[in-house]
């Protein structure tokens, strides 16, 4: 299953409170998770040339 992060508004119009924090952690982890995934694309585009040029 595919988890879509939160949009900011939507994290920032929540009420404070328990679950807005469990939902900040869980946004947390799917950016870090998201971080570590994407880099390396970006290191092999980058090697093969695959940038935009301007």
């Amino acid at each position: 299953m595919w988890n879509i992060a939160m949009k900011p508004d939507t994290l920032r119009g929540m009420a404070e409170g328990p679950l807005k924090a469990l939902t900040q952690i869980c946004e947390r982890i799917k950016a870090r998770s998201r971080a570590r995934v994407e880099y390396p694309f970006h290191v092999i585009k980058n090697l093969v040339g695959y940038r935009m040029v301007s």
